[in-house]
Formats: C-alpha cells, sequence, structure tokens
C-alpha cells in the first residue's frame, strides 16, 4: 500500500495529464497540423532550398505570371489546401506533401507544369512551388495553420507517451491508495458506501474498473480538492 502523500501525488500527475489532454483536444485540427513556422521549415528542407531562394521564385513568377498558367493553377490548388480553402469540412494537408503532387496539377498532369519549370533556368522543381504555396498560405491564412512545432511524427510520439502514462494512472488510483484514503458511509440495512475521501465521499470506488476516470472527471471540476 502506498502512503497517502502518494496517492495524492498520483491524483495530482493524472489531474495534471487530463487538463493537457483535454485542452490539447480542444484545439480540434490544429492539434494534427503543423505550425506555420515549421510548415515552412519542412517544405524549405523538402525542396533543399533557402527561403530567400524561394522567395526569389515566388517573384520571379509574379513576373510571369500571364506565361506560367499551369504553374500558377498548380500552387493556387496548394495554397487553397494549406490555407484550408478548399471544399467546406477539409482540413487539408497536416504538413508539407512529398508524393503525389498530381492530384494538384491541372488535370492532373504534371507534363505542362514541368515544361513551364524547365524554361526558368536554374535547378527548380516541384518541391520549390510547394515551398513557395507554403509562403503564400502563411501570409494570406497564418490561422489555418496548426499547433505542431516539431514534426508531426515527434508530435505523435510524444502524445502516446502522454496517453499512455494517463492511462497507467488511472488504473493505478483503484489499485494504490490506503485505508485513509477512502471514507465509509453506513447507508444502512448493514450496508457501506465506500468512497475515496478526496471527494468528500461522492466518487464511490466501486466499481474498480471506471474508478480511475470517475475519480479524476470530479477532480476536474474540483481540482482545489487536492
Amino acid at each position: 500500500m502506498k502512503r497517502k502523500s502518494d496517492f495524492n501525488e498520483l491524483l495530482r500527475e493524472a489531474l495534471a495529464l487530463e487538463k493537457e489532454i483535454r485542452a490539447h483536444q480542444a484545439l480540434g485540427y490544429k492539434a494534427q497540423k503543423l505550425s506555420a513556422k515549421a510548415f515552412l521549415r519542412e517544405a524549405l528542407q523538402n525542396a533543399g532550398k533557402s527561403e530567400k531562394q524561394i522567395r526569389a521564385l515566388w517573384q520571379t513568377l509574379e513576373e510571369k505570371r500571364q506565361i506560367l498558367l499551369n504553374i500558377w493553377s498548380f500552387i493556387t490548388a496548394l495554397k487553397q489546401n494549406f490555407a484550408g480553402q478548399q471544399e467546406m469540412g477539409a482540413i487539408g494537408c497536416l504538413d508539407p506533401p512529398r508524393e503525389n503532387l498530381v492530384s494538384f496539377a491541372p488535370n492532373r498532369d504534371m507534363t505542362a507544369l514541368l515544361v513551364e519549370l524547365s524554361t526558368l533556368g536554374g535547378a527548380w522543381s516541384v518541391l520549390d512551388l510547394v515551398a513557395v504555396a507554403t509562403l503564400w498560405a502563411m501570409e494570406e491564412c497564418p490561422e489555418a495553420f496548426g499547433a505542431i512545432e516539431d514534426s508531426l511524427l515527434q508530435n505523435g510520439e510524444r502524445w502516446n507517451v502522454k496517453h499512455q502514462r494517463h492511462s497507467e494512472l488511472l488504473e493505478k488510483i483503484p489499485k494504490e491508495f490506503t485505508p485513509e484514503d477512502l471514507s465509509y458511509l453506513d447507508i444502512g440495512g448493514g450496508l457501506c458506501k465506500v468512497a475515496f475521501r478526496v471527494s468528500a465521499g461522492e466518487v464511490p470506488l466501486h466499481p474498480t474498473l471506471n474508478a480511475g476516470e470517475r475519480l479524476v472527471s470530479w477532480l476536474m471540476q474540483h481540482p482545489d480538492a487536492l
């Protein structure tokens, strides 16, 4: 059995994680998508270019907008996707795409676009156009990006650890208390209600299968109880 102070520390950690997880869920799609800064960082890494180089390309494209129709159709489609301006309810790309880019090309054909790219001189690629579209979306609709500052992989791994720890704590709650952590209320007929003392008797120990979830939910409503 654990000492009462240890049990309260267990509850405090579980409550802190519960608050963090709920706040993260409240972000909606932003919890799944890279921030504008991270989105641009990955787009530049994918292209192998600096922001200065991509802005120079963007300027060139602006100057030749009337003759680079396929390129502009491509980056417009990308920009709309990144900025959440496509069909209602669609989240769009969560990070800069590197594959299946043909879906953004006019008539789903990259041939004319690649021909236009070849006329620009230099070693420009389709991934450079993704970076241009990222800059455009950032400037036009910065609020459309998410809250992830590292990568989708690192973010997913970090939250997997948090959720696993949260589940472990909830499982420990109905197992690692001391008798002093419980209250006993005579409810008549020779029966006694056993509840967690911290909840002022409001959260019963049984059924133990979901006791952790019930107690932490109660603490969310009564954070001063600890």
